[in-house]
């Protein structure tokens, strides 16, 4: 039954598979060479400097960049840009073969891929509702959600299995692969309905006055629209949240839990499980689910989870199968967040100025996220790791309360004009 209405919903959407599984595959590449480059470059180096500026090279160009490229996101033919990007992102990918011998090279090429990677995303994110119908908007966001944890799931035990076959070259070449793949399938999506692009301005001062301003109405847009606004409130929150949690998980488990490096890395990709199945029951039951309800109430449980993840070794000290089972749950509520949240944005949201909106978000995630590092890593020397995790816990709940106060139930059902 389960497979049959999926199947229904992806037959009322004949371009939505494709757009899905570029996604899925281009991913997967990102999660390649991600796990790929970080093994490299440590064995090569020896250095968790070096390891760092690999995270480095991947979030900064999101933070400074993010909010610009929606603008020209939205003056650009969406699907030409979803195709253009994986094949730039190919191309820098391509120059790390040189890296080998060089491993300078590896941070100014993997900020070059994330620098075109924030033109992809708003890109990606904005043609969503251009290809489904209204009253699938819902169950496909549910389904295009899964392809960043199945990406996960799939690319990271690739990645670290690739780097150890073949090292650098095989990562590269395979990464290489999924971003080409992508791009054919990405071509054959139907042409952008958008708006034909404005004429260019006569002179380049003119040119950079127009993208200004096309910046400037989409960050008065995002401040002016209640929605809007509360919900990048919600995304600073929880982004903060995020950096604490990936900066302090590992000590946690190694030093709380007692894990091994082993049973560390099994605990983080089994939160996948759950935020795949959990994805799958909401594109068959929650097609005309609000997603106010599943934004508020998934991080309300997506917190509470996360709280007796970081307390129940007082009760059952050295034991690690709670927290396998846990963070399974844990991707059950976080399945219901990334779609109530990227449904609100897409409702909330006119077609000319989706693509601001999106960049913005990812800007404000990457900077939150640097936030939560520095705050986990000055706090989580002063004080014992498991206080800052619990704070990370909170957030969640406040944030999830905010949307169920502050969100105008079902006020969003109907596309932007």
């Amino acid at each position: 039954m389960v497979v049959r209405m999926l199947l229904t919903v992806l037959r009322r959407n004949p371009a939505f598979p494709r757009l899905a599984g570029a996604a899925l595959v281009s991913q997967c590449g990102d999660w390649i060479l991600s796990i790929g480059l970080a093994f490299h470059v440590y064995e090569q180096t020896g250095s968790t400097l070096a390891s760092g500026g690999l995270i480095a090279a991947s979030v900064v160009p999101q933070i400074v960049l993010g909010s610009v490229t929606g603008v020209f996101v939205d003056r650009w033919d969406r699907r030409r840009t979803v195709v253009v990007t994986n094949l730039l992102m190919a191309a820098c990918a391509a120059t790390l073969l040189l890296a080998e011998e060089r491993i300078w090279l590896v941070f100014p090429v993997l900020a070059a891929i994330n620098v075109v990677e924030t033109f992809f995303t708003p890109a990606e994110q904005s043609l969503v509702p251009l290809l489904v119908r209204p009253d699938d908007l819902v169950p496909c966001n549910a389904l295009n959600g899964q392809a960043v944890q199945a990406a996960r799931f799939v690319g990271a035990a690739v990645g670290g299995l690739l780097a150890a076959l073949g090292g650098l070259v095989l990562v590269v070449a395979v990464d290489v692969a999924t971003y080409l793949v992508a791009a054919a399938l990405l071509r054959t999506l139907p042409a952008d309905r958008h708006p034909a692009p404005r004429a260019p301005a006569p002179s380049l001062g003119d040119r950079f006055a127009a993208v200004v301003a096309d910046w400037s109405h989409g960050v008065r847009q995002m401040s002016g629209h209640p929605t809007l606004r509360l919900l990048l409130v919600i995304t600073a929150l929880t982004s903060v949240g995020e950096g604490i949690f990936g900066t302090l998980f590992l000590p946690y488990v190694r030093d709380v839990l007692h894990g091994s490096a082993v049973e560390y890395g099994a605990i983080t990709s089994f939160q996948a499980v759950g935020s795949i199945a959990a994805g799958l029951l909401l594109a068959v039951l929650a097609a005309r689910a609000d997603p106010r309800t599943l934004l508020g109430v998934g991080y309300v449980v997506f917190g509470v989870l996360d709280l007796a993840l970081f307390l129940y070794w007082i009760v059952l000290a050295d034991v690690l199968w709670p927290a396998f089972v846990l963070i399974v749950l844990v991707g059950l509520p976080v399945a219901a967040m990334v779609t109530g949240r990227t449904t609100l944005l897409q409702l909330a949201t006119q077609d000319r100025t989706r693509g601001r909106v999106f960049g913005a978000l990812g800007a404000l995630q990457g900077g939150g996220l640097v936030v939560g590092l520095l705050v986990a890593g000055v706090l989580g020397d002063r004080f014992a790791i498991v206080p800052v995790l619990l704070l990370q816990g909170l957030l969640p709940i406040i944030a999830g309360l905010l949307a169920l106060a502050l969100l105008p139930a079902r006020s969003t059902a109907t596309m932007a004009a």
